[in-house]
């Protein structure tokens, strides 16, 4: 018997250029609300629309999608679900050993708050390897490099 609580399915792409966010479009379902997100830098502003209203932002944003290691040093990213700017806190916590891919290695551990609450582990690559925030029913909710 299988039934669904809540459902999110998310998907995104980014292009960028000499290290600028060049186009960003996102689609999204959040528990059946519909989401769609389209940007382009466009004489050096991103333009476009979140569902239909036009969304303008300042060149340089990064998105909220946390690979990107320059996002531990923003305190506004970009949330490509919503179309919307966040303001965000980071306090770097240090280096922690964590498991990734069945191996033990020295992540940084950077804590996220403000408008998004993340907990973000960067290995010596610069790579996300672990991902942690609450979810909208106080769960937990972990994702993690396989």
């Amino acid at each position: 018997l299988g039934i669904t609580v809540y459902l999110f399915n998310h998907s995104a792409e980014e292009q960028w250029d000499k290290g600028e966010l060049t186009r960003l479009t996102s689609v999204t379902d959040d528990d059946g609300e519909h989401r769609k997100v389209v940007l382009a830098l466009e004489d050096g502003v991103l333009r476009g629309q979140y569902n239909g209203i036009e969304r303008e932002f300042a060149a340089g944003m990064i998105p909220a999608s946390f690979w990107h290691p320059d996002t531990v040093t923003q305190t506004v990213l970009l949330d490509q679900v919503k179309g919307r700017t966040r303001n965000i806190q980071v306090v770097d916590k240090g280096v922690e050993q964590i498991t990734v891919k069945g191996r033990k290695i020295d992540a940084r551990h950077y804590s996220m708050t403000g408008q998004i609450k993340r907990e973000l582990w960067y290995g010596p690559d610069g790579q996300l390897d672990l991902l942690r925030f609450p979810g909208k029913d106080g769960s937990e909710i972990t994702m993690k490099l396989r």
